[in-house]
């Protein structure tokens, strides 16, 4: 397994991608690695845009997604990177956000993605990592508590619950399933 940044990705591999997503009916975690219906070279361009810091200039922060490839290419999940937080993301949604396709989780492929990052990629605000996930999302809090997350509160967040929670990023390495 690796985590490769986007524009190392082929467009058949995405639409297989999406289209397990689509086929389950469920929302696409993370937001931004979703297509919006948009051709593949325009949705890489917008990804390249929302690294930058000119995404400052419409309230968003600079944002990078990688996908967790396997060794043969086939996208197993995707993350979203945000070295810096706004007012918003410091209530729901943090510096990291990650999802698993819906036919490969329960493999351990969260615990490697989320390890990998906290692992690898820099934290410019202190201290550490923050990670919400949905009150409701078991499978994601065991994830984040696996990878030494430490729960910093939970509140109420539009129509439901959000856990908050901290990640050293000195955490424990990813390990392969």
């Amino acid at each position: 397994m690796r985590l490769v940044r986007f524009d190392a990705i082929t467009a058949r591999a995405y639409r297989d991608y999406v289209s397990e997503w689509e086929a389950s009916a469920e929302a696409m975690i993370p937001v931004s690695s979703r297509p919006l219906n948009l051709a593949f070279e325009d949705r890489l361009a917008q990804w390249r845009l929302a690294e930058t810091d000119e995404a400052f200039t419409v309230g968003f922060v600079p944002n990078t997604v990688f996908f967790l490839a396997d060794e043969t290419g086939l996208l197993l999940g995707a993350l979203s990177y945000r070295p810096r937080l706004n007012d918003r993301l410091r209530l729901n949604g943090g510096h990291l956000g990650f999802g698993i396709r819906p036919g490969h989780r329960r493999r351990g492929l969260g615990h490697w993605l989320l390890a990998h990052a906290v692992a690898t990629l820099p934290c410019l605000d202190a201290p550490g990592f923050l990670v919400t996930c949905d009150e409701d999302n078991l499978a994601s809090q065991r994830t984040i508590e696996s990878c030494g997350g430490v729960l910093e509160d939970r509140f109420p967040f539009e129509a439901g619950w959000t856990r908050r929670y901290r990640l050293a990023t000195s955490g424990p390495g990813p390990r392969r399933q």
